[in-house]
């Protein structure tokens, strides 16, 4: 009776463990699985911006003049100092294809005029921007210095954030002398290089501190009103 007892007691500790081993050997595979299909995912993603073409955009410009005229502005005066050019060519949508920041050859008394292309179904387009009151519309940046260093403007392409930022500063020691950044990132959904209010202070402090911290001696006076 004792020896039966004890072969039962065996045989269902044996089925516990069974069910427990099948159990656990379910839920390491449901935990496994989506991990397993985030990595392939992830070498699929970079297989397919390895396999994509490199973009010339020195040969598309004859196109990017056919796109600034139909989409940037229409009858805005372009190349009136010089042809227009590739300034810079970065990847600040996180496709695999570079983004081009584009002199278009024009600009004021000490800066430069820029508008910012990316590829659309193979081909050069001008890209979009959600302003901070929301209007959605294309966008020309300035750069450069002037005033004899009291006002100054620039863009640059920040490929870490996804996105395109202007920054500029007026000193001249009155109630409009400011020192600011606004940042567009892209948004992959609506194509569109969106204003990002937490990226555009972050940038702002950075850059504002920058300048503040390199006033040109005997120009302390002007940047009062910004570096204070």
């Amino acid at each position: 009776m004792k020896r039966k007892r004890f072969s039962n007691t065996i045989f269902v500790l044996f089925v516990i463990a069974f069910i427990g081993i099948i159990l656990y050997l379910n839920l390491n595979k449901e935990e496994k699985e989506p991990l397993d299909e985030q990595a392939q995912n992830s070498f699929f993603a970079e297989e397919e911006k390895e396999s994509l073409e490199p973009i010339d955009w020195e040969s598309l410009i004859p196109e990017i003049q056919t796109v600034i005229d139909e989409q940037l502005h229409k009858g805005m005066k372009i190349e009136t100092l010089r042809p227009i050019s590739i300034s810079e060519e970065k990847d600040i949508t996180g496709d695999g294809l570079p983004e081009a920041l584009v002199y278009l050859g024009t600009g004021g008394a000490a800066t430069d005029s820029f508008a910012l292309a990316r590829i659309e179904n193979n081909k050069p387009v001008i890209a979009e921007f959600k302003e901070k009151n929301d209007n959605v519309s294309f966008l020309a940046f300035l750069s450069g210095t002037g005033g004899s260093g009291r006002y100054g403007l620039n863009v640059s392409l920040i490929e870490a954030e996804n996105a395109i930022c202007s920054t500029s500063f007026l000193a001249y020691q009155n109630e409009s002398d400011y020192c600011r950044a606004e940042a567009y990132q892209w948004n992959s959904e609506t194509k569109i290089f969106e204003f990002n209010t937490e990226l555009s202070d972050k940038i702002r402090k950075d850059y504002c501190s920058n300048l503040c911290a390199n006033i040109p001696l005997g120009m302390e006076t002007y940047f009062q009103k910004i570096c204070k």
